[in-house]
């Protein structure tokens, strides 16, 4: 009997032990304030965009003001949430954790798919809501939530002028974190780039926390866009890719210099003759001192050969011209050795 009472006790211990790890601890005061925007601002800062990287998608955006005098050690993700309501406020459609205290962005992206499971619809005059996690508060009321709802005035559709410096997301950005920068007091968030606003890379740490993507679809926010460069194919043909050809680039600058020398020899302009008169000079000399020097038929062919692939290598010379008199000179070479008796 004692040993039933004593197994009994041990299972009753068990149980209160493990409905006392269930139980709620209530770790979180409310905070000193707790808005959509801050206290300066006379109206609520939220928007709601469709169209935003594709069509049929929804982007909900909202700028998150919890105010604590000491910022709590715990973390504001476990903290609170940013939630999308019915119109009514009955049922939670969306929720997602405020990255961070203080006054940051929060945001809810829906691709077209998502959109059309949960059937949102654009213009519909959802509720926002900035709470407190149940499970850290002791009491659920104005102290630590904020709820507002969506206008018509605060739908936009992005897909207008969605490249340009008036897109509706850039500029309800820009103004959000006009209102950061002010809160903040500093002046490091935003610059001006020829009369034109963008959010700085300091800036942008802060955006970007708390609207993720927002680099992609709206690149020409930022003053250091992270947007993906297309490169161009540079042409294959013509005078560009000569400069990237060593034979047409040598035979290009050579050029220059014989049309200068060309005018000297009174044949005007035409650099080309003035080099092959040159060129031709000098190689008829070297292959008629090579040939008294050596003492040998084959100088004259292979002397040939080496003065047209120089000569065509250079310029002088075209490549067309090359491979007939090349052929002409291997057809002329085999036969000098057949007459000889080479292969005899």
């Amino acid at each position: 009997m004692k040993r039933l009472i004593k197994i009994g006790i041990s299972i009753l211990v068990v149980l209160i032990l493990i409905i006392a790890g269930t139980l709620p601890v209530y770790a979180m005061t409310d905070p000193d304030n707790i808005f959509f925007g801050t206290a300066s601002t006379d109206l609520p800062v939220i928007a709601a965009f469709t169209n935003v990287s594709a069509t049929g998608d929804m982007l909900f955006v909202a700028e998150s003001y919890i105010d604590y005098a000491s910022t709590p050690t715990t973390d504001a993700s476990s903290a609170f949430l940013f939630e999308i309501l019915s119109p009514d406020g009955s049922t939670v459609i969306l929720s997602t954790p405020v990255w961070a205290y203080e006054d940051v962005p929060v945001s809810i992206y829906l691709t077209a798919a998502q959109v059309t499971s949960l059937g949102l619809t654009s213009g519909t005059s959802y509720q926002y809501r900035l709470t407190g996690n149940p499970l850290l508060f002791p009491t659920m009321d104005g102290s630590n939530t904020v709820t507002t709802s969506l206008s018509s005035k605060n739908w936009f559709n992005q897909s207008l002028n969605s490249g340009g410096t008036l897109s509706p997301l850039r500029g309800f950005s820009i103004s959000m974190m006009q209102d950061i920068q002010t809160h903040d007091a500093v002046t490091t968030y935003l610059t001006l780039i020829s009369g034109v606003k963008y959010i700085t890379d300091v800036g942008s740490d802060i955006m970007l926390g708390g609207v993720v993507g927002l680099d992609v679809w709206c690149s020409q926010l930022f003053q250091f866009s992270v947007q993906n460069i297309v490169p161009t194919t540079p042409s294959s043909a013509g005078a560009y890719a000569n400069t990237l050809n060593p034979a047409g680039q040598l035979g290009a600058e050579t050029s220059l210099g014989l049309k200068e020398f060309g005018i000297f020899l009174g044949l005007g302009s035409n650099g080309v003759m003035a080099g092959g008169i040159v060129y031709l000079l000098l190689t008829l000399g070297a292959i008629v001192y090579m040939a008294t020097r050596i003492q040998s038929p084959l100088v004259l062919p292979i002397g040939a050969i080496g003065m047209i692939t120089i000569g065509a290598f250079l310029g002088f010379i075209p490549l067309a011209l090359l491979f007939m008199v090349m052929a002409f000179i291997i057809i002329l070479t085999a036969i000098y050795f057949f007459t000889r008796g080479f292969w005899t």
